[in-house]
């Protein structure tokens, strides 16, 4: 049984990594506009990940099957703590995104870059104080190895 979801809207798929200060960049310039077209489309985001062949095992997640690497440096890695940040960052879009509150997502990736993702350095604990001080630090709870393989599927 196969159904269409009949809607007005068009879906706005952004791909996007967390470690590429190029998307922080392109999600400031972008913010403003999507704010104007918000009412015609139903955003959403889709992470790059890539399989472990190409990382060392120390970075990968979920059973050695993806990675990430840091695009503004490729040989500092933190491809698993990238996956992880990107998962967040996934949960914390659909979190507010049910909402209609997806400038909070804006914020938080706005905030994130300028923070905690220069050098990757620390950037778990500050990603953590900021997701409390923003009141979404309850989105731990849901960082388990089961949503993690919903999320790789999708």
């Amino acid at each position: 049984n196969f159904e269409l979801q009949q809607s007005n809207k068009s879906t706005l798929n952004l791909f996007l990594s967390s470690s590429g200060k190029q998307n922080y960049i392109f999600l400031r310039n972008f913010r403003s506009y999507y704010n104007k077209i918000a009412e015609k489309v139903n955003l959403n985001v889709v992470y790059h990940t890539i399989e472990c062949k190409s990382c060392e095992a120390s970075e990968c997640i979920l059973s050695n099957s993806c990675c990430a690497f840091d695009l503004d440096d490729y040989q500092s890695g933190m491809g698993a703590y990238i996956i992880e940040e990107q998962f967040f960052q996934y949960k914390i879009f659909h979190y507010f995104a049910k909402q209609n509150k997806t400038d909070q997502w804006f914020e938080y990736m706005d905030r994130f870059d300028k923070k905690c993702a220069e050098g990757w350095v620390n950037s778990k604990q500050c990603a953590e104080q900021m997701r409390a001080e923003l009141g979404i630090n309850q989105l731990d709870t849901i960082n388990t190895f089961d949503t993690m393989m919903e999320w790789r599927r999708l």
